[in-house]
């Protein structure tokens, strides 16, 4: 961005709420953090989230299709990683941001994930006659949102009839959702924006949509195909969630509450690999934590991985499961098992007084004997998506991604990793910054499942 745009954003301090905080006086066109926020809460955590579900499920299940085809005979891959990052990032992109975003770049997405491996390197704010290629990777895709843009408008205002426009469902064929149409209009009338610096916190929105929900979903679905035996179980427990009388389309509502192991997956995943930190400040008042304060003005962070291995809180059963390893039962318990549960025994656990005869009554109810699934008396010890107003808006969408699209590998797949006796080893090297990834190729064959 030019620094008048930046400037807005650098100097608005009156948060997110319509009321601002007490002390700021930013008027109505320069509340960045107010706009911004209201649409992705409106858009990502509304009534909007449904239908986009859907239609990224089914956008990823047509790219299954046509990267595995029906067949008996295996297909070899190098990298299952390179896999998902094709394929779901696609369908993410085309779901939240319309067709036209990538149809008019190609390598769109080859340019996104090049992008995102070598971020930390304008983060440190290297020069660009030190790393070219990131800074021209930087301004091809802002480029490429810019040209999105300019068509989607145009389009949009020849479209008289509102054929192809916005739909019931939060759809517009031209932006991808109405989200992204309002967003547009509302930043470009913000103080000292063009249509350069719209699309530069566009860059930044389609970046955070794609490059932690992707990875997170491509280790859990290592951890699934490592072992065979998960493998069948996530499948079985996909199977038992599909909606009657389909093969494919999952019921979302039974996914994300019935599912106790692939939800235990799920949120282990993010506390393995979720490596952020999360700001707070306040800018006229100091801010009480705990039992001392931070000065107004300057600011607290918290890592959540430091949060997310702390020994004095999780669960390692006897040191069987240590915090830096994947423990897929993790979130899962049995009420009759004091060694289960996410909680080390000790601390103010749910298996405590009232809540522990809820747990045992669930249990009993369930059909899995893989125990009941809870994050409670986590609070401040799991948090992968930030807390409080601040919360990623994106937590329910980037949930179901990461769970629809498991459930869909393992349902509609076979897949094998080439070297299952090797463990997969993730890494993060911008500590703080993102999740951790693969660091190396994880090869695999994949077929089609014949559905009876």
């Amino acid at each position: 961005m030019n620094q008048k745009a930046v400037d807005t954003y650098l100097h608005d301090t009156s948060g997110c709420k319509v009321q601002s905080i007490p002390g700021s006086h930013v008027r109505w066109s320069g509340r960045a953090s107010y706009y911004t926020h209201k649409s992705l809460v409106e858009g990502l955590l509304g009534e909007g989230v449904a239908p986009l579900t859907e239609r990224i499920e089914n956008l990823f299940r047509s790219e299954l299709e046509d990267a595995v085809p029906i067949s008996s005979e295996w297909t070899y891959e190098w990298d299952l990683t390179d896999f998902l990052q094709e394929h779901l990032s696609s369908a993410i992109l085309q779901a939240l941001y319309g067709p036209l975003l990538i149809r008019q770049d190609d390598e769109f997405i080859s340019k996104l994930w090049k992008y995102d491996n070598g971020i930390m390197s304008l983060m440190r704010r290297l020069p660009s006659w030190m790393v070219p290629k990131m800074y021209r990777y930087r301004d091809d895709l802002v480029d490429s949102i810019m040209r999105w843009h300019h068509q989607a408008v145009q389009l949009s205002e020849s479209d008289i009839r509102g054929t192809h426009g916005p739909q019931p469902d939060g759809f517009d064929v031209y932006w991808g959702t109405t989200m992204m149409r309002d967003r547009y209009k509302t930043l470009l009338a913000m103080d000292g924006q063009d249509p350069r610096s719209v699309a530069s916190t566009d860059l930044a929105f389609i970046w955070a949509t794609v490059t932690n929900v992707v990875p997170s979903a491509m280790t859990l679905c290592t951890q699934v195909f490592q072992d065979n035996s998960l493998a069948e179980k996530i499948r079985t427990e996909s199977q038992q969630c599909l909606q009657p009388g389909t093969e494919l389309r999952f019921d979302m509502d039974r996914l994300t509450t019935t599912a106790p192991l692939l939800l235990s997956m799920y949120a282990e995943t993010l506390r393995f690999g979720v490596q952020i930190h999360i700001p707070r400040c306040s800018p006229y008042q100091p801010l009480a934590v705990g039992n001392g304060s931070v000065p107004a003005g300057k600011m607290a962070i918290i890592n959540t991985a430091i949060a997310h291995t702390d020994e004095d809180v999780w669960n390692t059963a006897g040191g069987k499961h240590p915090l830096d390893t994947f423990w897929p039962q993790r979130f899962l318990i049995n009420p009759f098992d004091n060694e289960s549960g996410p909680l080390k025994q000790g601390t103010t656990s749910p298996l405590s007084s009232p809540t522990q005869n809820k747990i045992r009554e669930m249990s009993q109810q369930s059909s899995s004997s893989e125990g009941v699934f809870s994050t409670e008396g986590l609070d401040g010890s799991w948090i992968p998506f930030g807390g409080g107003q601040h919360a990623c808006p994106g937590r329910l969408l980037a949930k179901r991604i990461m769970l629809s699209a498991t459930a869909m590998m393992s349902t509609m797949l076979e897949v094998e990793l080439l070297d299952p006796e090797t463990p997969v080893k993730f890494e993060s090297p911008r500590f703080g910054f993102g999740v951790r990834k693969p660091v190396m190729e994880v090869p695999f064959r994949v077929r089609r499942r014949i559905q009876h």
